[in-house]
């Protein structure tokens, strides 16, 4: 489907800025010398880094009231941070030092791009916004963060979305996931190119909605991230079932705890580097199956003689559970727009989300094929926990790819929770009791700081004791979050932002999508909801 383009013909001009404090390590080696393999992988990862931090920023409001903008010098005298970051907080520097002023809409990325703006300072890490476009992402390095971005754990439930819909319907809903968001994916690019100066998904909420828009989508992305977290600690502690045997299910969430909590104190630039480990999780995963499949000649778990599957589901009552499976891989959205500003070419853009979506789409296929056909009715929530439990596999293999994902959720904690994190200090810090009695002294915030920390990780753990299932939550990632923040809203905003100018078919056409979608949507949701059946 063709997507009509913004009708002044207007191109998207590059983003003058990027964010994320990799940018100091990167290397400054001429284009006219040779690059070394260390060098050209540098530039993936970091470029990768400036993504995760992008998208990391622009999901959280800095204020939920007009606020002041204070200097470095004011905010030191003053103890009352616009919001608190990893130890005593946030700073905005302005350029002149001077009061300024900033809407209640804006992300902390639409902040930074403001001209009255020029760094954000923090205790931990000190992130710049040069003018560097060298550092703007390629081509491939473009596609390679998208792919990473949209490869998550997710991956491991595929198999059971297949399970549970059957080849035929199971196969129709994942293409029709797949062409709908990559279709939306471009959407986005669209919507952003109505205004030059958008350059997140919030923006073009605010476009479209105005500061309803982007609250509300700030409040869905912070619902979402603390969902995400959720599963992660619910796989880590199913990874360390499959290495430890049966341990007492408390006692697990609180080793999965004592893991993850850490993580919130790490360098954020850090723990970037570390989430790029998406692609390589998907490598493992579809290697290790293929090698099992074709060591085994017998079923269960073989792909030389496979397991019984069905054609159609046997129970058309559990069908929708496995619309927000099937879809919470293509969820990736947030992050797109980042992506196509920090691109050399935007042109590009539109090929760039195709070959990210087949890449993604292959990974995904493989492994829901290979996992149904080597289990066929029994493929478990997680297609992990079936291969660690055929004891005919190699199991050192198997171990070292169980230890290997475990890195997983380690890695991406602390990054995917920290925009929950600053804006729950932001509603800590509002008390101004507290926050006087926090500015008389450093320990003071600190204390507060590290203790809101501790309590958020303790309840993101809470619940993942609460609600031990990872297909129910990812299932209601993939039903709810991913068809709200991939298409509906996509949609919406486009509908909103060029309604004017679209033919009748183009609108009949939207709004066919918008009413489909919500319908398998709001199914998946209550399936998620679903009691299990005993």
């Amino acid at each position: 489907m063709d997507i009509p383009r913004n009708p002044s013909g207007a191109s998207h001009p590059h983003s003058e800025t990027d964010y994320g404090a990799a940018l100091d390590d990167l290397s400054q080696t001429p284009s006219s010398m040779p690059r070394s393999f260390t060098e050209h992988v540098g530039d993936f990862v970091g470029s990768y880094s400036r993504a995760s931090l992008a998208h990391m920023a622009s999901t959280v409001p800095i204020a939920s009231s007009p606020g002041t903008l204070h200097s470095k010098q004011s905010y030191i005298e003053e103890g009352a941070p616009l919001f608190v970051g990893d130890d005593t907080g946030h700073v905005f520097r302005d350029r002149t030092d001077s009061i300024g002023r900033i809407d209640e809409t804006t992300s902390l990325l639409s902040a930074v791009h403001n001209e009255s703006l020029s760094r954000i300072m923090t205790t931990s890490t000190v992130t710049s916004y040069p003018d560097t476009k060298q550092h703007q992402s390629s081509f491939i390095q473009a596609v390679f963060n998208s792919v990473n971005i949209l490869t998550g754990i997710g991956i491991l439930a595929m198999p059971l979305g297949l399970r549970i819909a059957g080849w035929v319907i199971g196969i129709t809903v994942f293409f029709f996931c797949f062409i709908i968001t990559n279709y939306t994916a471009k959407l986005l690019a669209t919507c952003l190119d109505k205004d030059t100066n958008a350059q997140t998904y919030g923006d073009i909420g605010a476009l479209a909605f105005g500061v309803r828009g982007r609250i509300w989508i700030s409040c869905i992305f912070v619902v979402e991230l603390l969902a995400v977290s959720v599963a992660l600690v619910i796989f880590l502690s199913d990874e360390i079932e499959a290495l430890f045997g049966d341990l007492n299910p408390l006692l697990v969430r609180a080793i999965a705890f004592i893991v993850l909590t850490p993580m919130l104190f790490v360098s954020v630039r850090q723990l970037s580097y570390a989430s790029i480990l998406g692609i390589m999780i998907a490598l493992t995963i579809l290697f290790v199956m293929v090698t099992d499949g074709l060591s085994k000649p017998h079923a269960p778990g073989s792909l030389l003689e496979p397991a019984y599957t069905e054609l159609w589901p046997s129970d058309w009552k559990t069908v929708p559970m496995s619309f927000g499976l099937i879809m919470a891989g293509f969820a990736g959205h947030s992050v797109f727009p980042t992506i196509y500003r920090s691109m050399e070419r935007p042109e590009k853009y539109s090929t760039v989300v195709n070959w990210t979506y087949v890449a993604t789409a292959l990974f995904y296929l493989a492994v829901s094929v290979c996992g149904y056909l080597m289990f066929g009715l029994d493929v478990m929530q997680e297609i992990t926990q079936n291969l660690i439990s055929v004891p005919e596999y190699n199991r050192t293999l198997n171990l070292i790819m169980i230890w290997f994902l475990a890195l997983n959720p380690v890695a991406k904690y602390g990054l995917t929770l920290h925009p929950v994190k600053l804006t729950w200090h932001r509603v800590l810090f509002r008390d101004l009791r507290l926050d006087r009695w926090c500015g008389s002294s450093v320990w003071r915030r600190r204390l507060v700081s590290t203790l809101g920390t501790v309590g958020l990780s303790a309840a993101v753990v809470v619940i993942a004791y609460l609600v031990p299932d990872f297909d129910k939550v990812m299932g209601l990632l993939g039903a709810f979050f991913a068809f709200m923040i991939s298409v509906i809203f996509p949609v919406c905003c486009y509908l909103r932002l060029y309604g004017d100018s679209v033919t009748s078919w183009q609108w009949t056409i939207h709004v066919g999508l918008l009413l489909l979608s919500a319908a398998i949507g709001i199914s998946g949701t209550f399936a998620s909801f679903a009691p299990r059946d005993s």
